[in-house]
């Protein structure tokens, strides 16, 4: 339950609010070759929607927990357990709308200022091709043949 609330806000932040080009160009960043394109669709459409559905799917058919198929839980039990299953959401909309209120500026300038990369992230650059090794140096990661493994009718920008 927690997980596909704290998931689905996370993949609507890192798609939507930080972008999924910048993301998809760290990545690239981290791992030295891009990697498939239809990752950026996932990001965007299906993994939030997915999580979205099975949260509220979750939410909509809830039925009260029982113990060995006849006992029951108190009222109380179950205040205890929803307070626990809450602490860990409660972080992401208390912190959202805490850094909204600090933030100066008319509405959107905050929403724009919250919304926006850091100065210090380093962004990153285009890979340039490596410098050939001196001469006489085998070097087994220069040796490796580029292998471009994205279909040629997939092209995402």
């Amino acid at each position: 339950f927690c997980l596909f609330f704290v998931g689905t806000f996370e993949t609507v932040c890192i798609s939507w609010v930080y972008g999924v080009n910048r993301f998809y160009d760290n990545i690239e960043d981290m791992f030295g070759y891009r990697i498939w394109p239809v990752m950026k669709f996932c990001w965007i459409f299906v993994t939030p929607l997915s999580c979205a559905a099975i949260f509220l799917f979750t939410v909509i058919k809830y039925e009260p927990l029982k113990y060995d198929g006849w006992y029951e839980y108190p009222p109380w039990g179950y205040a205890i357990g929803w307070l626990l299953a809450i602490s860990s959401m409660i972080c992401i909309p208390i912190y959202a709308i805490y850094i909204f209120l600090i933030t100066k500026g008319s509405f959107m300038q905050r929403m724009r200022k919250i919304t926006a990369p850091s100065d210090d992230l380093r962004q990153p650059k285009k890979q340039q091709p490596p410098s050939p090794p001196p001469e006489g140096i085998i070097h087994p990661d220069r040796n490796i043949p580029d292998v471009n493994t994205t279909p040629y009718f997939i092209t995402f920008t």
